[in-house]
């Protein structure tokens, strides 16, 4: 399977467009990317692949020359709702050699994924613009189940499906090769669940796996497995898989036609930065409170986002409540800028403070920033010249 020629022959992408009222022309793209450890080579061929894919294949209905004049899109990186998964071999940018793979185990051991999450190569790609950037409206929701890659193959049809640890080939590092992302224009598209698990999946904004609905059931149906008691309930959970070295992940989705996706701007423009959010790689990000909506028994979730003029990453995520303190937290002075702390390596929240005790130079002024403790404060004198390097804007200056 190839696309356009260029992937070689086990490596490639497939396509599906269909036009849905109210929403448009709605993309899927499954794609299989260059393998290999995270060498930059490595790397750098699979930021290329998304490119090419997105590029190359055609939705249905484009003609060879382009879709001009037809009301199709020449290709899919202009369709309006796209959904892009596959086993995008992202892998972890560390080293390969025995004693990293030890220390890489020992953190999916004890489910100290955070860790190993900030070293995962496509949310490298993300932060540096490079493949599914977010200011092009790319996102993913939040990783909350481990690496998919590299289990055992025929190990019991991967009991992990049913809570049962992972069967992992311990001689390869662990990487979330497999994933599920997507990218809506004048639509809302927000991810409901995106798990690796048959029956435990994570669900995504709500404060519990169980506080989301559950999925309607469908009457069971036999399928062509080997094993005669493999059976699917639902249409919202993974089959089994009996004969691959990576765990099945997917997801589910809610999508409002209409709505508008993108509230950075409201981030941006509604003032001083007043919420911090933990993101996907375990770091606390400045974000402004956009909107509100209910939430499964009683309670209520909140859209963090975070936009321009602030520097990426850019999201907008849905917290419930109940979360506070864990997965969101409350600023307790609103946020203007951000200060670069050497001592917690992390960009902190804060704003100008005013200081009359203190001797400032021409060009210098006082910052109060939070550190990512939560719960300690620090000042320090900034250069208005370090713009960029020691400090930044979260949102544009009066």
């Amino acid at each position: 399977m190839g696309a356009g020629g260029k992937l070689n022959v086990n490596k490639g992408a497939a396509c599906a467009s269909l036009r849905m009222p109210g929403l448009g022309r709605m993309g899927f793209v499954g794609a299989h990317f260059t393998a290999g450890q995270s060498s930059e080579s490595a790397s750098e061929a699979r930021c290329q692949d998304f490119h090419h894919v997105l590029s190359t294949l055609r939705p249905t209905g484009a003609p060879a020359d382009g879709g001009a004049g037809t009301g199709v899109p020449d290709n899919f990186a202009q369709v309006e709702v796209l959904f892009f998964t596959g086993d995008l071999n992202s892998r972890l940018r560390v080293r390969s050699d025995a004693e990293a793979i030890v220390e890489a185990f020992k953190r999916v051991d004890t489910a100290r994924h955070a860790d190993l999450l900030r070293q995962d190569e496509l949310h490298y790609w993300r932060n540096n613009g490079l493949a599914f950037d977010p200011r092009d409206g790319w996102e993913e929701a939040n990783i909350g189940f481990p690496p998919s890659y590299k289990l055992i193959a025929d190990s019991a049809g991967h009991s992990s499906l049913e809570g049962e640890a992972y069967v992992y080939e311990r001689s390869a590092l662990p990487a979330w090769c497999d994933r599920v992302l997507w990218r809506a224009r004048g639509h809302c598209v927000e991810a409901r669940e995106y798990s690796s698990r048959y029956s435990t999946g994570s669900t995504c904004g709500s404060s519990s796996p169980t506080a989301a609905p559950a999925p309607t059931p469908i009457s069971p149906t036999r399928l062509p497995f080997p094993d005669p008691g493999v059976w699917a309930a639902s249409p919202f959970r993974p089959l089994r898989s009996y004969c691959s070295d990576h765990a099945p992940v997917w997801a589910s989705f809610d999508i409002s036609p209409g709505k508008p996706i993108s509230k950075l701007s409201a981030a941006a423009n509604a003032g001083p930065y007043d919420a911090e959010v933990m993101d996907a790689e375990g770091l606390w990000r400045a974000g402004r409170i956009v909107d509100r909506r209910g939430a499964a028994g009683g309670t209520y979730e909140l859209l963090i986002a975070r936009g321009p003029p602030a520097a990426p990453p850019h999201f907008q995520l849905w917290r419930n409540v109940l979360d506070r303190g864990q997965r969101w937290r409350q600023l307790e002075q609103p946020a203007t800028l951000e200060v670069y702390s050497v001592s917690a390596r992390a960009w902190c929240p804060g704003a100008r403070a005013s200081r009359a005790d203190r001797q400032l130079g021409e060009g210098q002024f006082v910052a109060r920033f939070r550190m990512p403790d939560g719960a300690s404060w620090a000042e320090k004198i900034l250069e208005s010249a370090d713009q960029e390097k020691t400090w930044r804007f979260l949102v544009a200056p009066q």
